[in-house]
C-alpha cells in the first residue's frame, strides 16, 4: 500500500533547510522569535467567521497567496535530489532555496476555500469548495456538497474542513491542531490559522458548476507564516530591509492554537477594515478585508502526481514536484455576503525588486447596494442592475438595490523607505478621501490611479499624493477560477495568473498639479504580479471612476474604529466574524 505523505514527516525538509544558514540560531530561539512576532501581530477587523446561523443566501471565501521562485530543470532536479536525501534522513544541503524575491518569475501557489449557503440545507448551491491555483498557472479543485465537513472560528482566523476522514479515524477536528493529528484524521482537507496552514486535496469536481478544469490530480502543502502587516497601522513585525529575525521552524507548537495579545489603546495605530467601517454592516455585496498584507512563509508544497496508481493516494514514489521554501513573500484576503462583485479586476504585489517589505493591493469593482430602490449603477462604467439585460446580475441571483463603482489603492511601506520618502508607512487612497479611476482589457492589461489630499493620508506640508499601479501579462497565461455566485454556486467567473509585469508609482503632486513631470517618489517594479479579471460581461477596455453614493461616502469617513469596537464589546454582543 502506498504511504501518504505526513505533514511531520516533511517537518525535517524545512528545518534543514533554515538550518543551512550559517547566521541562524538554535531552533528553539528561532521558535520564541517566530511565537513573539505571531502574538505581537493584531488581526484586523473581520478575521473571523461572519455565518449567523440564518438560512439567508451566504458565502464567504479565503485567500492565501505564496510566491516562490520558478526553477529551471536543472535546479528542481537538485533540489528533488536533496528533498529525498533530507526524507532519508541525510544532512542538510548548502543550497537552502531562501528569499524568492527578486526573481524574474515564479512557481506560486494560491490556496482558496468558500463555503456557501451553510444554513440552508435546501440550496441547489449550498457546499465547501477547495481551489488551489499552482506552479505554471495550473489548478486543482475539490468540491463537497455537505458543509457540515467545514468549520470556522467566528472570533479569529481559524478553518478547516474533513473532505475525507482517514481510514478507522475519531470524528475530524474542529480547530486547528497539530500536524500529526490532522494527518492522523483528515485525509482530504484542509486546516488554516494566521500562522499555519496545512491540507491536501485531489480532483473532484462532482457539483461545482463548470466542466472539470484541474490540471493535475493533487496538491498538498504544509507551512507555518510570520505575518508582518495587516491592513493598515498595527500589524507585527516591520517590513523593512535588515530585519534578520530567522524562519521559524515547520510546526511550532505555539502556532496551533494561536491566542494573540493585542496592545493597549495607547499603541500607535491599530488594523483597520479595508472598506471601512460600514463594512460592519450590511449594506453592500460582498464585504472584502485584506487579513495579512505581507507575511513570510516557511514549509513546503507538493504540486502533482505522477498520473499512475489508483489517483487516490499520495505515494512517496510518485513525480509531483515538492517545494520547500524559507522566508517566501505571503498574502492573505477574504470576501463574504451574498455573491461576488459583477465585475471587478484586482492586482496584488508584495514581491518588489529591492523593496522587501512592500505590499500594494489595488481592485476596481461594480458592487451591490442592499438598498431597496437603489436601482442602476453610479459610477464611470454604465451598465445596468436588470437582470434581463444584465446576464452577470442574473448569474449572481438578482441582489437588490443596484449597484455602484468602487476601487482603491493601498500600500505598505518598510518605516525607514518611507521615512526616507516623507510618506506615511500606509497609503490608503480610497474613495471616500480622493479620487480612484481604473481601466482594464479583458486579458491583458490593468491600469489604476488614485490621488487624495496629503492632509487626508496624514501628510503634512499640503499638496496631494497620487498612485498609479500597472499591470500586464502575456495573452496565454493564466487560469479560469470558480468563484460564490447566487445562481450556480461554486462557478467558473474569474481568470487569474501570477506572472504579472507589475509597476507601482507614487507621486508628491502641488495642489495645481503643476509639477506632473516631476519624478516619483517611488517607482517599483516586479515580474510576480498576482493579476485577475472577473464577471462580466467583458466585450472591451472597462473605464470606470469610483463613485460612492451618498450618504454613505460621507459616513464612512466618521471617525469609527471597528478594532477599537472589537476589543470593547463582549463576546456575547460582537457580530460574528468582527
Amino acid at each position: 500500500m502506498p504511504r501518504v505523505r505526513r505533514c511531520n514527516n516533511r517537518g525535517a525538509i524545512v528545518a534543514a533547510a533554515a538550518a543551512s544558514s550559517s547566521s541562524s540560531p538554535p531552533p528553539h530561539k528561532q521558535e520564541l522569535a517566530a511565537d513573539a512576532a505571531a502574538r505581537t501581530f493584531q488581526s484586523p477587523p473581520h478575521s473571523g467567521y461572519h455565518f449567523d446561523g440564518s438560512p439567508r443566501r451566504f458565502f464567504e471565501g479565503w485567500y492565501f497567496k505564496v510566491d516562490l521562485p520558478r526553477l529551471e530543470e536543472d535546479e528542481e532536479d537538485e533540489q528533488q535530489e536533496e528533498l529525498q536525501g533530507l526524507a532519508g534522513g541525510g544532512g542538510a544541503s548548502d543550497r537552502d532555496n531562501r528569499s524568492p524575491t527578486n526573481t524574474s518569475s515564479t512557481d506560486s501557489v494560491a490556496l482558496i476555500y468558500s463555503v456557501e449557503d451553510p444554513g440552508d440545507a435546501s440550496s441547489g448551491v449550498r457546499g465547501v469548495g477547495v481551489q488551489v491555483m499552482g506552479p505554471g498557472d495550473g489548478y486543482v479543485c475539490q468540491f463537497a456538497r455537505d458543509t457540515r465537513t467545514f468549520w470556522a472560528d467566528p472570533r479569529r482566523l481559524a478553518l478547516g474542513a474533513c473532505l475525507q476522514a482517514a481510514s478507522g479515524a475519531t470524528p475530524p477536528p474542529r480547530s486547528v491542531v497539530p500536524p500529526a493529528a490532522f494527518d492522523a484524521a483528515v485525509r482530504e482537507g484542509f486546516q488554516a490559522s494566521t500562522t499555519w496552514h496545512q491540507g491536501r486535496v485531489v480532483a473532484d469536481e462532482q457539483g461545482a458548476a463548470g466542466a472539470p478544469m484541474s490540471t493535475v490530480r493533487t496538491a498538498e502543502w504544509c507551512f507555518s507564516v510570520r505575518p508582518r502587516q495587516g491592513w493598515g497601522s498595527g500589524g507585527g513585525e516591520s517590513g523593512g530591509g535588515g530585519n534578520n529575525t530567522p524562519p521559524p521552524p515547520p510546526c511550532p507548537a505555539p502556532f496551533f492554537a494561536p491566542s494573540f495579545s493585542s496592545p493597549s489603546s495607547a499603541a500607535a495605530g491599530r488594523p483597520l477594515a479595508t472598506a471601512g467601517w460600514l463594512s460592519a454592516i450590511s449594506l453592500f455585496e460582498p464585504h472584502w478585508q485584506v487579513l495579512v498584507a505581507d507575511g513570510l512563509a516557511t514549509g513546503w508544497v507538493r504540486w502533482g502526481d505522477s498520473g499512475s496508481g489508483d489517483g487516490n493516494s499520495t505515494a512517496d514514489g510518485d513525480k509531483g514536484r515538492v517545494r520547500h521554501f524559507v522566508d517566501a513573500p505571503f498574502y492573505a484576503e477574504k470576501n463574504w455576503g451574498g455573491g461576488f462583485p459583477s465585475k471587478w479586476m484586482w492586482i496584488q504585489c508584495n514581491n518588489f525588486r529591492g523593496a522587501q517589505g512592500v505590499s500594494v493591493t489595488a481592485v476596481g469593482a461594480r458592487r451591490a447596494l442592499l438598498v431597496p430602490g437603489a436601482g442602476g449603477v453610479v459610477g464611470g462604467g454604465g451598465g445596468s442592475n436588470n437582470t434581463a439585460s444584465n446576464p452577470v446580475g442574473a448569474l449572481l441571483g438578482g441582489l437588490l438595490g443596484g449597484e455602484e463603482d468602487v476601487g482603491m489603492i493601498g500600500v505598505h511601506l518598510p518605516r525607514d523607505m518611507a521615512a526616507a520618502r516623507g510618506l506615511p508607512e500606509f497609503l490608503e487612497l480610497v474613495p471616500w478621501r480622493g479620487d480612484v479611476e481604473w481601466s482594464a482589457a479583458p486579458w491583458g492589461r490593468w491600469w489604476v490611479r488614485a490621488r487624495a489630499d496629503a492632509g487626508e493620508l496624514g501628510v503634512s506640508g499640503g499638496g496631494a499624493i497620487e498612485a498609479v499601479l500597472e499591470g500586464e501579462c502575456d495573452a496565454d497565461a493564466g487560469t479560469v477560477l470558480r468563484a460564490p455566485t447566487g445562481a450556480r454556486g461554486l462557478a467558473p467567473f474569474c481568470r487569474d495568473t501570477f506572472a504579472g509585469r507589475v509597476r507601482l508609482r507614487v507621486w508628491r503632486r502641488s495642489s495645481g498639479g503643476a509639477d506632473q513631470t516631476n519624478p516619483p517618489l517611488l517607482d517599483l517594479t516586479s515580474d510576480n504580479g498576482a493579476l485577475e479579471v472577473g464577471g462580466g460581461p467583458w466585450v472591451g477596455e472597462w473605464s470606470a471612476r469610483a463613485a460612492m453614493r451618498e450618504p454613505f461616502r460621507s459616513l464612512v469617513r466618521l471617525p469609527i474604529d471597528l478594532a477599537a469596537v472589537k476589543e470593547a464589546l463582549p463576546d456575547a454582543l460582537r457580530p460574528p466574524g468582527l
